[in-house]
């Protein structure tokens, strides 16, 4: 019973804590350098990657094999992505895999999670 509880919310709690730490690096957008329109229009498109996790996660919640294979490409999609972004900034190959591995490690993690629950109640 504890087991299941514990398969059961682990990835809704870590879905919830992964929409916020994704959501932190949309504060960035407030600079004080520009005015507040462009500082508002850049939050915007900023928060983009958490609405996206967010859907992704009502969707698991409702629906876990569906909501975990979309953790998964969201995951997966990203992963090069930025790699290359950082990549491109940094040009170091090592802090790049640490970036990845932060913010889209978490993500493949939860699409697994959802699926091995989806799996273990079906059985």
């Amino acid at each position: 019973m504890m087991k299941q509880r514990l398969r059961y919310w682990t990835p809704r709690i870590l879905g919830i804590c992964s929409i916020f730490f994704v959501g932190l690096f949309a504060l960035d957008a407030f600079d004080g350098k520009h005015p507040l329109n462009v500082q508002l229009l850049n939050f915007g498109l900023h928060i983009i990657p958490s609405i996206l996790v967010a859907i992704a996660l009502y969707v698991a919640w409702r629906w876990e094999k569906i909501g975990g294979l979309i953790f998964l490409g969201i995951g997966s999609i990203c992963t090069p992505l930025l790699f290359i972004l950082n990549y491109q900034r940094n040009h170091s190959v090592a802090i790049s895999v640490q970036i990845v591995g932060l913010i889209t490690l978490p993500l493949i993690i939860i699409g697994l999670l959802f699926l091995s629950n989806y799996y273990k109640q079906k059985n």
